[in-house]
């Protein structure tokens, strides 16, 4: 077990599973092997998927790729590339946090270098808090007319019938460096410690939540395909009744008892083509209109009582 610094200044224990992983990665980097007391860890979130200070924010797929490409890059301050680095990257995840996804990005230095210890206390004494990321990338949509902000008309920022225009960065090419800044462009980065936060959300948890969630999605909509199932089951029953009713007049007067028991076989048969069975249906219902053809009545006659009405007609009439 050990006893680390988080960033308010307290002391925590932490489990000593979580150091000898974090160890094995930041060896990874190092030329001499380092043991957990010669280093300090913390770490960042770095970027998220919301609309930045430059309407412009980053796609769930782009954070995934800068978690890989972030790992061994340096830790500077205020994106000074001619200086030094003062730490660096050695992990990395996608996270869910406040309802958004953030990189979180962990990363070391050492304790017996020059001002390593006024960096562990201006972090943990929360002077040093916002953070800034420096990258390169290939695609930048706009969110209007989803063609490149960079050849179309829109402006970010600018507002297009009461809609932000922003456009959505993806296809990242390179993380040049990530650093501690006064000031950062995506809203709400800071700086933690080196264990997780229990308000954070994995990658591999946000998946399996993502997961469960379609689950259900699935399950609501099999619930709902099945109660659509129960009404079509219903439904051909009383096509395939009324098509017996048709049948059996239609081959009482006919004469042809052969064609009812022929019908009368399908119906019963445990399953039927829905087309097929609207065929016959249509096929009855031509014949009974033919046999029994529907006869105008005219207002003069309904007026009057004159108005005859064929007793077989009425006695097998069925639907429209």
């Amino acid at each position: 077990m050990d006893l680390i610094a988080d960033k308010r200044g307290t002391l925590e224990i932490k489990n000593s599973n979580l150091h000898d992983v974090n160890m094995e990665l930041v060896n990874e980097f190092s030329q001499v092997p380092l043991k957990r007391d010669e280093v300090y860890i913390r770490s960042m979130y770095l970027c998220n998927d919301m609309i930045d200070a430059y309407a412009s924010r980053f796609t769930v797929e782009a954070l995934e790729e800068i978690t890989r490409l972030v790992v061994g890059e340096s830790v500077l301050k205020g994106h000074q590339h001619s200086s030094l680095p003062i730490a660096r990257f050695f992990k990395a995840e996608v996270v869910e946090k406040d309802d958004h996804n953030w990189v979180r990005a962990w990363f070391y230095w050492l304790k017996d270098t020059e001002g390593a210890l006024d960096l562990a206390r201006n972090i943990d004494g929360g002077v040093y808090r916002e953070v800034s990321i420096s990258w390169r990338y290939k695609t930048a949509a706009c969110n209007i007319c989803h063609e490149d902000i960079r050849k179309c008309p829109h402006i970010p920022g600018d507002y297009y019938s009461g809609e932000l225009c922003f456009y959505e960065m993806s296809e990242i090419q390179e993380v040049l460096e990530g650093s501690l800044v006064f000031k950062g462009g995506q809203i709400g980065t800071s700086i933690a410690g080196e264990r997780s936060a229990k308000k954070d959300i994995s990658s591999s948890k946000r998946k399996q939540k993502e997961e469960q969630r379609k689950i259900r999605e699935l399950e609501k909509e099999n619930r709902g395909l099945r109660k659509f199932a129960e009404l079509g089951k219903r439904r051909v029953k009383e096509i395939k009744e009324e098509i017996l009713r048709l049948a059996r007049v239609v081959s009482h007067v006919e004469e042809d008892s052969d064609r009812f028991i022929r019908i009368q076989e399908k119906m019963t048969a445990a399953e039927i083509d829905c087309d097929l069975l609207m065929d016959y249906w249509k096929d009855f219902k031509r014949d009974f209109d033919r046999l029994f053809p529907p006869r105008r009545i005219s207002m003069v006659e309904e007026l009057s009582g004159n108005a005859q009405k064929s007793e077989n007609v009425d006695s097998y009439r069925i639907g429209g």
